[in-house]
């Protein structure tokens, strides 16, 4: 049976072998480029760019995309909760 994870190696019969984990690190302008997408409202290319820029899975992906969301939601109610105690 096949497992996603497992890695490849010559034994396998397929001759190649393939790094466990390819992620690498997003450079400040790939990140940008994500919080812009995210903004926007677009968690999908966000999700597209992460897997892009990192080569990391899917799961990596969506789970930064959300700690963006959800950092902007929180910087939204504290702007709001801010603006609330000016005018009141």
């Amino acid at each position: 049976m096949f497992h996603p994870r497992k890695r490849l190696d010559a034994r396998s019969g397929f001759g190649f072998s393939i790094p466990q984990d390819m992620k690498r690190e997003l450079k400040p302008e790939e990140r940008e480029e994500i919080v812009n997408a995210v903004a926007a409202g677009d968690r999908v290319k966000a999700t597209s760019l992460y897997l892009s820029a990192t080569e990391g899975n899917l799961t990596d992906a969506q789970n930064f995309v959300r700690s963006l969301t959800e950092e902007k939601i929180e910087a939204a109610r504290e702007a709001e909760k801010k603006d609330s105690g000016e005018k009141g």
